[in-house]
Formats: C-alpha cells, structure tokens, sequence
C-alpha cells in the first residue's frame, strides 16, 4: 500500500517536472535521513525494552537533523539533484541485485 501510494507520489512530481524539484529534494533527503538514523538506532543502540518517550526523542532529532539537511541541500540544487542521482543509482542497483543477481554467488 505505501509503495502504491510512493509510486502516485513519484508519478505526480514527474508530471510537474522542474516546477517541484526543491520539495522534491527536500522531502526525500528529509526521509533518507529520518529512516536512516532511526534504522541505526534500532539495529546498534536500542534495547528491546526502550522507554517509549526515548523513541520519541529520538525521532524528534533524527526528524530535525533530516530537516536541516533537507534544508540545505533544497538551497544547493546541483550538490542535492547529484545526492538524489546517487541514492536512486544505489537503490536500482539494490532492486537488480534482489530480483536477479543474488544466486550467482
């Protein structure tokens, strides 16, 4: 359902073309980071018995930090449109890998 829905989302921007790429920047670099430094603190820091309102804070500062860096790279379009080539070159390379390239190890 979210793929769904992200997939409406991308068609969307794509219609727009050039007249959306600063949000564009700005919502996707916001949700790398927000995912990116909430997956770490699950996977390395966080105990399974985690007092809830240290989720929240966490996610507070993983939402800020995604926030300013959205910010910034929204203002340098080259440094974020090459950011955002680079982390759509790293996931259809991740798509290939899962769909046909994981048994030819």
């Amino acid at each position: 359902m979210i793929g769904l829905a992200l997939v409406g989302l991308g068609g969307f921007l794509w219609t727009l073309g050039h007249k959306l790429v600063k949000p564009t920047i700005f919502s996707i670099v916001l949700l790398t980071v927000f995912s990116l430094i909430m997956v770490m603190f699950y996977a390395l820091f966080l105990p399974k018995t985690t007092k809830e309102w240290t989720i929240w804070v966490i996610g507070g500062v993983a939402l800020l930090l995604g926030s300013i860096a959205g910010f910034f790279l929204a203002k340098l379009v080259r440094i974020g449109v090459a950011a955002l080539g680079a982390w759509v070159g790293v996931i259809i390379s991740l798509l290939i890998h899962e769909a046909f390239m994981y048994a030819l190890q």
